[in-house]
């Protein structure tokens, strides 16, 4: 077989290539949303307000023509390019589809389970306009890029009697034909695919483009009629070489050389206690879904990207880094596996920081509005009468900043979007309940979004510039083989982690959940109960032991401080204290890929829970412990971001010294001013050069945007009569509307090309005061000035251009189109009575 297949070189394993979606005809990619009272139906649009074809959709439509490939080659329903399919585009078992082979369940590790889902050996994105073509549209007139689309009315009509329906006038948003739009494709991410499969993999999707000619909706009634190719292939290479190949094996994907479990899970003596960090910088360049919860049918995604999410990618990276260095490629694993390399959540970057949940003991002047307003730290002050009722920062991320006023509170949250999908039947073609529950709706972190993530590891256990190795493009969380996922990553820092050199003298302490942090009772079930984080901060501290031998709590809870009376102050003290605790309980829920089941849910502190103790004045805190504390954080699941806290020693009297870290918020913010500022994105792309079929786009859409703007100043003129004596002459009420409508005959020869003289003419004759039902001299010189004598008449009419750049080769094409558009409305507005 393989002196049969190789004629045909494949494209290499994760390469990623470049198609093409040519639209013939106008397309409707609907968003699921409308305007009320204007448009029902409206298209989807990318970051750049333009319309665009989702991932999804493309996805579905090709495996809807290699299915139709892969029956007619195996000339039965499921045969082996039917169960290729599968491999390629990953099986759909939500909606009970599974052509898994017998060889399959003999695959190693389990992945031959005949619960477990075929993951899809194929990423496609979206198709959306060239980023050249984009890049001009974002600089040019905002009508030539509202002429990208555009609004098409339709009507239901009654079968039975053959006219339209009362009360069924809609209006439907349109993308405009004759434009390319081009995504790209990355063939076998993984690299579970051998070059024979490949080559199969290659020419099932050409011959599947080959099968996609409508997309988008109403594509069965002339909308969306288009053309698929990939860049760099040759369809009638692979038609040749399709015709003679043999049926693909039914061997399940090549699985992934795994390292022995024994030296996989060896525990590591680490050789040094302190920490290396590198923090790296997250651009979105898709939306991203991640941690969600379902509710009905919709999945609300996180305001962050979990560790969890982020680990595959960091081992993958830092991995491949080792090998190209001659270094060891399974360390990172084995750093993972014993607790000495943790990846935290990615959170958003706000004032050119890592933002951290807000914790929950700062709060916020309730009657305050506007982006700035006043808090307190209630960690360390008490209640100010003058502000009245204080609330919580809900669902905000905090980052302290140094201005020339004082301490400041930067306060923001990641924008998300909403996505709408429909899940679509393939043998009724519609989005049924029996096809995974028809509509369903995801909300996401927008494209272009900025986050912040820590890799941490113990010094030594890695090569030297390890972190280097972390920079490149990552995918992560749900639906990450089409619409959405997609990673930029960038190094920002890397190096020793700060560490204490001196523990200050004070006693209380308070400890800030930077993550969620999970604890395990005494029946090993994950419960968020204070004395569980009480015993797990005293025995990370080391002062377990102690209090066993002791036989008392060396570490004890302090939910308010009192505060003593101080007559005639501000504070006056009584039952408002300090807030020294203030703790909440989250829901950790996850998705088992494999099984394709929901994971138990986990309780946990949530994140930005503030819990307070009194050190008892005997122990004294080792600054090693406090330091790796701060690092590898405390609870269940650490590695994968769970569990980090800042531990901060509150002062007892003010200038003393306060630990490094984020916990350095808490002990030196007080009363201070919060601001509120959307989080950085991502700027627009740089302007590419344009291709010719991108030139011919964009001047078949400024012609559109002049069109528009005819019409639209064609129909304010007609309204006003006075404009009608200066467009037709001032006698024009003299003229019957049988003259007139010779007009409507006379239009369409201002199309035809060299008939000026005959024109001339024609309208010679019309006009001519001597005949019976002669014209106005007046009329009769403005409507030959307007057709023939004055090139630029119409335009001056018109007040062309004023709001429209001026193209001279632009007005000429346009002037016979503009004369008959602004007669005929003319001619339409005196027969409706407006004179």
């Amino acid at each position: 077989m393989s002196a049969t297949i190789s004629v045909a070189r494949p494209p290499a394993a994760a390469a990623i290539l470049g198609y093409r979606l040519e639209m013939l005809s106008d397309w409707h990619a609907g968003s699921g949303n409308g305007r009320p009272r204007d448009v029902d139906r409206l298209i989807a649009r990318d970051a750049d307000d333009l319309p665009y074809v989702p991932a999804k959709t493309v996805t579905g439509l090709w495996r809807d023509g290699c299915e139709i490939v892969a029956r007619a080659l195996d000339e039965t329903e499921d045969g082996s390019w039917s169960v290729f399919t599968d491999r390629l585009f990953g099986s759909q078992a939500a909606v009970g589809i599974s052509r898994r082979s017998r060889a399959a369940t003999s695959a190693p590790q389990g992945a031959g389970l005949p619960a477990a889902p075929l993951p899809a050996a194929l990423s496609i994105r979206a198709a959306r306009l060239s980023a050249g073509l984009r890049a001009a549209l974002r600089a040019a007139d905002p009508a030539v890029r509202q002429a990208v689309t555009f609004v098409k009315p339709g009507v239901a009509i009654d079968p039975r009697t053959g006219r339209a329906v009362d009360r069924m006038l809609r209006f439907e948003e349109q993308a405009r034909g004759g434009v390319d739009l081009t995504g790209i494709l990355t063939l076998d991410p993984e690299g579970t695919f051998d070059e024979d499969a490949r080559r199969y993999a290659t020419a099932l999707l050409l011959a599947g483009a080959c099968l996609v000619e409508q997309i988008g909706a109403k594509r069965r009634r002339g909308n969306g009629r288009c053309r698929l190719s990939v860049d760099g292939l040759t369809t009638a290479d692979w038609w040749t070489w399709l015709e003679t190949a043999p049926p693909p094996s039914p061997a399940s994907p090549r699985a992934g050389a795994a390292s022995p479990r024994a030296r996989a899970f060896a525990r590591i003596g680490a050789t040094e206690a302190t920490w290396e960090v590198a923090q790296v910088r997250l651009t979105l360049v898709d939306p991203m879904l991640a941690a969600g919860r379902l509710v009905g049918n919709q999945l609300f995604g996180a305001d962050h990207i979990p560790g969890t999410a982020l680990i595959p990618h960091v081992l993958r990276s830092l991995s491949t880094a080792a090998r190209r260095a001659g270094h060891d490629g399974d360390a990172p694993r084995r750093a993972l596996l014993a607790g000495d390399l943790v990846v935290t959540d990615a959170t958003v970057e706000l004032a050119g920081q890592r933002a951290l949940p807000a914790p929950r003991t700062v709060l916020r002047q309730k009657a305050a509005t506007g982006p700035a307003f006043p808090v307190v730290n209630r960690t360390r002050e008490p209640v100010d009468r003058s502000l009245g009722q204080l609330a919580r920062l809900r669902d905000l991320y905090a980052a302290p900043v140094l201005d020339d006023d004082g301490r400041l509170l930067v306060l923001g949250r990641p924008e998300q979007e909403i996505h709408t999908h429909n899940s679509v039947d393939d043998t009724t073609q519609r989005p049924t309940r029996e096809t995974g529950g028809g509509l369903y709706i995801n909300r996401a972190l927008r494209a272009g979004t900025v986050l912040r993530a820590e890799v941490r590891v113990r010094a030594g256990l890695l090569a030297a510039g390890w972190a280097e190795g972390l920079a490149g493009g990552w995918t992560a969380g749900q639906s990450k083989k089409d619409g959405y996922g997609r990673i930029e990553v960038g190094l920002v820092t890397s190096g020793p982690a700060p560490a204490p050199t001196v523990i200050p003298a004070g006693r209380r302490l308070a400890v800030w959940l930077l993550s969620d942090l999970v604890l395990l009772d005494e029946r090993l079930r994950p419960s968020p109960r204070p004395d569980l984080l009480r015993a797990a901060l005293a025995a990370a501290l080391g002062l377990a032991e102690q209090e066993a031998a002791q036989g008392r709590e060396l570490l004890v809870p302090v939910d308010v401080e009192k505060l003593p009376t101080v007559p005639g102050a501000v504070h006056e003290g009584g039952d408002d204290g300090l807030l020294r605790s203030m703790l909440a309980t989250g829901r950790v829920e996850s998705w088992h890929a494999r099984w394709g089941l929901p994971r138990p849910t986990l309780a946990a502190f949530a994140a930005g829970s503030v819990a307070g103790f009194d050190l008892d004045a005997t122990v004294s805190l080792d600054v090693a412990r406090l330091a790796d504390l701060a690092q590898a954080g405390l609870g269940e699941r650490r590695a994968e971001g769970f569990g980090q806290i800042a531990v901060a020693i509150l002062p007892d009297h003010p200038g003393e010294e306060s630990l490094p870290g984020p916990g350095r918020l808490l002990t030196e913010l007080g009363q201070a001013t919060a601001r509120k500022e959307s989080p950085a994105g991502q700027g627009p792309a740089a302007r590419a050069q344009l291709t010719a079929r991108d030139e011919r786009t964009l001047t078949l859409l400024r012609a559109e945007a002049r069109r528009a703007e005819i019409i639209r100043r064609a129909v304010a003129l007609a309204a006003n009569p006075k404009e009608h004596r200066t467009a037709l002459g001032a006698d024009i009420a003299q003229v019957s509307p049988s003259q007139l409508a010779l007009l409507h005959d006379i239009l369409p020869l201002l199309t035809q090309p060299d008939s000026t003289t005959d024109l001339g003419g024609l309208i010679a004759r019309v006009v001519d005061p001597k005949r019976r039902r002669g014209w106005p001299g007046s009329v009769g010189k403005a409507v030959r000035d307007l057709l023939v004598d004055d090139p630029d008449r119409v335009w001056t009419l018109l007040g062309w251009p004023a709001g429209l750049d001026d193209d001279p080769a632009l007005r000429r094409e346009l002037r016979a189109e503009a004369i008959t558009t602004l007669v005929h409305t003319l001619l339409t507005a005196r027969r409706k009575g407006i004179r």
